[in-house]
This record gives structure tokens, sequence and C-alpha cells, in this order.
């Protein structure tokens, strides 16, 4: 998990995509990741996968490397985030969804 995975995983179903509701899902994981007192959070994504990719840089993702995960064979995009900066950030845009 150090290496590949990650500490977020988040999944919208396909009737649901390009709504914005991956941005809030992560927004709401790194809410939960502030509150376990994380500090950076890791997040994987196969480089096919734009969509996520936009998402987590959108967040202030920040690609670290681009390799092969020895798991499943996939070359994979390695992300971070900075847990508190993106929180105090994004808040105005997405608070308002919270409850």
């Amino acid at each position: 998990m150090k290496k590949f995975g990650g500490n977020i995983g988040y999944c919208i179903r396909p009737t649901e995509r390009k709504k914005g509701y991956n941005k809030i899902n992560l927004y709401l994981g790194l809410i939960e990741a502030q509150i376990l007192g994380l500090q950076k959070v890791m997040l994987d994504c196969d480089v096919n996968n734009i969509a996520s990719s936009k998402t987590m840089e959108s967040l202030g993702g920040i690609l670290e490397r681009t390799e092969i995960d020895p798991y499943d064979g996939i070359l994979t995009s390695i992300y971070w985030i900075d847990v508190p900066q993106s929180i105090n950030k994004y808040k105005e845009e997405y608070q308002k969804y919270i409850k």
C-alpha cells in the first residue's frame, strides 16, 4: 500500500459520471483523512483513466510517478495531495454539498 493503492478510493456509477460527483467524493475523503490525522494522502489510477487524473489534479494532486503496478501489470499514475491545503483551498467550492 505504500507504493500503490493509496489512502482514498472512490467510484461513481456510470450513469452518474460527468456531473462533478467525483470531486465531491474526493473532497469528503480528504475531510475523513484530516479527521484521521493524515497530512498527505496517496491516490493512484490507471494512466488511461483521464477523468480520475483530472479529479485528483483539480483538488491539488501532484503526480509523483508513473510506473507499472506489479499486482496487476497496469501502468499507474501515483498522486499525492496535501490534505489541509486542499481542504482549505477548496472549502468554499465543496462545503455547500456537506450537511
